[in-house]
């Protein structure tokens, strides 16, 4: 456990990235396991496999399929002391082919770890997909047999996290307008609320529905499909609720005519807040949001900025665990694949407003983002 432990510290997110006790010692009991050792005796290297019963069905970020069929030795967890990975991972390998004997091998791994993914890649496993956690660990799924593993290749649009799609989307009187009629908005009333999310670090997001799940409230800003199973339990009625405009859309017209111009049905339109001075959305996936996607009939997510500062920075991390940062310079029109990991940090002494825009995709939005 303490191998895995510091093996996945750097890449693993969240509660159930590494393996716990009570399963190590179920798959040591079950002879699923797998080490190595240095020249002193010491652990060096360690896999926790299972043998395939039935075929499985696994899917990547953008719900591609990937068969691992029936009798196939499959590596959920892999580990190995870095001061002689080479050495450890190929010890684990050798003994795995030998369990495996002709079946099909197939080896789950950290895509940001790319020490290991270099070396295991010398061994002959070969990269097949991507799968994105909840927990906005990214995972690639690796193959080693005598066939070859194909998939339908990722649209160009699923390659980027974040993608500037125009500088100068909006117009000085546009953004001055919008500006207007939400200082207005806000204050006649309470309009801000706090973001429900668990990576709202130090409740410095806030946001409000413009289109949402909850027409009367423009307060309720989430959807109600990607809510946890308790949630949708206490709340089964909000769960027929289609999106709509909110009763806040009215006062908006500006902000609902440069909605409009963005391609494509809208789905939920917020304005969201996060604040100065240390302002963050810590890293994490939107992966369970099952709509969220580039083909026909899922959602995009857009960003407008509207109040921003150069200190304000995304970053986002791309499928074989490559990291970006990008500023969302004010009225440019911004592309966030929320299924990917991202994170938002505000540094500098100004509060961050964007007009963000979920919209169904199309052909049209595509080539915006190619």
């Amino acid at each position: 456990m303490a191998l895995f432990a510091r093996s996945y510290k750097p890449y693993a997110f969240g509660a159930f990235g590494k393996p716990t006790m009570p399963y190590i010692r179920n798959a040591l009991a079950a002879n699923r396991v797998v080490c190595s050792f240095d020249s002193k005796g010491a652990l060096s290297g360690g896999a926790i496999f299972t043998e395939t019963r039935a075929n499985l069905i696994h899917h990547d970020f953008s719900q591609r399929e990937c068969l691992i069929s029936r009798g196939s030795l499959y590596v959920r967890h892999l580990a190995v002391n870095p001061d002689n990975a080479v050495a450890a991972i190929g010890s684990l390998i050798e003994q795995l082919c030998s369990r495996a004997e002709s079946a099909p091998l197939w080896l789950e791994i950290h895509e940001e770890n790319r020490s290991l993914r270099e070396i295991q890649e010398r061994f002959g496993f070969r990269y097949v997909m991507t799968k994105i956690m909840a927990s906005s660990d990214i995972r690639g799924l690796y193959f080693k047999g005598p066939t070859s593993v194909k998939l339908a290749p990722l649209r160009r649009s699923d390659i980027p996290s974040l993608l500037c799609l125009q500088t100068e989307f909006l117009s000085k009187k546009e953004m001055s307008n919008i500006l207007n009629e939400l200082n207005k908005y806000a204050s006649c009333r309470p309009a801000w609320t706090q973001h429900y999310s668990h990576y709202n670090k130090r409740k410095s997001w806030t946001a409000f529905s413009l289109r949402g799940y909850c027409p009367g409230d423009p307060g309720f800003v989430a959807k109600p499909a990607e809510m946890s199973k308790q949630w949708k339990l206490e709340n089964p009625k909000l769960l027929e609720n289609v999106c709509d405009n909110t009763s806040a859309a009215a006062s908006f017209p500006v902000s609902m005519r440069v909605v409009n111009r963005i391609p494509g049905a809208k789905e939920r339109v917020r304005f969201m807040r996060l604040g100065p001075a240390g302002g963050e959305l810590a890293r994490h996936a939107d992966i369970t949001d099952r709509e969220a996607g580039t083909h026909d009939g899922r959602v995009v997510r857009l960003h407008i900025p509207l109040l921003t500062h150069q200190d304000v920075l995304f970053e986002g991390w791309g499928l074989r665990g490559e990291h970006q940062k990008m500023h969302f310079a004010a009225g440019g029109l911004y592309y966030l694949d929320q299924r990917k990991p991202h994170r938002v940090l505000n540094r500098s002494s100004l509060e961050r407003i964007h007009l963000v825009v979920d919209t169904y995709s199309s052909q049209v939005l595509r080539d915006l983002m190619c």
